[in-house]
């Protein structure tokens, strides 16, 4: 009904999911919602998804987070390296909206609108492993950062590109070296990283 404010609940898991079939869903053909991600459907070589984060200080308050994930990097959990969220995306800050004191369907129109204009058509791009390498300048501002190198390689092996990706893990390797907080996850990557640059 016009004027309505959920009250209640976390913006997270079922609650996401009854505003993403509500409001959402029937204008994004081809995407599911499964707690507080919505995603694209069929998967093939990215995961192209939107994941609806919740304020630890208001349970109504939330931003949603766009990004793609390369299928082929082995990792058994979300890397949010990506993409950026809703209003950042768009070059202005980040967008937070307020279940408590805003009108529901208002606040999800402006998320579809916002979805639309930011993130539907890059995130669209990503499909292939050639559009992923093509956006990855763009989604991600942390070109050295571990994640980053590490799905560039694997994208170039994909396309055939083998002498840029010994290169990409190269620089892999000495970004790791030289971090002085050797985190068990870098060590991980590497290792992976080094595994697939012997094959």
């Amino acid at each position: 009904c016009p004027g309505h404010r959920s009250e209640g609940e976390p913006v997270k898991g079922r609650r996401v999911e009854t505003l993403a079939r509500k409001y959402l869903l029937p204008d994004m053909p081809g995407y599911r919602v499964r707690r507080s991600l919505l995603y694209f459907e069929p998967l093939c070589w990215t995961l192209r998804a939107y994941d609806f984060d919740s304020s630890s200080y208001s349970a109504d308050r939330f931003v949603v987070q766009a990004f793609c994930q390369p299928l082929y990097v082995p990792v058994e959990y979300l890397v949010f390296s990506f993409g950026d969220r809703l209003g950042t995306l768009g070059g202005g800050p980040e967008r937070w909206w307020d279940l408590g004191s805003e009108d529901e369907s208002a606040v999800m129109a402006e998320v579809l609108l916002r979805i639309r204009s930011e993130a539907e058509a890059v995130l669209e791009e990503t499909e292939t492993p050639e559009g992923f390498l093509r956006c990855l300048p763009r989604l991600s501002s942390y070109h050295t950062g571990p994640h980053y190198l590490e799905a560039k390689a694997y994208t170039e092996i994909l396309l055939d590109r083998v002498a840029d990706a010994r290169t990409t893990i190269q620089e892999l390797n000495r970004v790791v070296e030289r971090d002085r907080d050797k985190y068990e996850w870098m060590l991980e990557l590497q290792r992976r990283a080094n595994r697939v640059a012997r094959a």
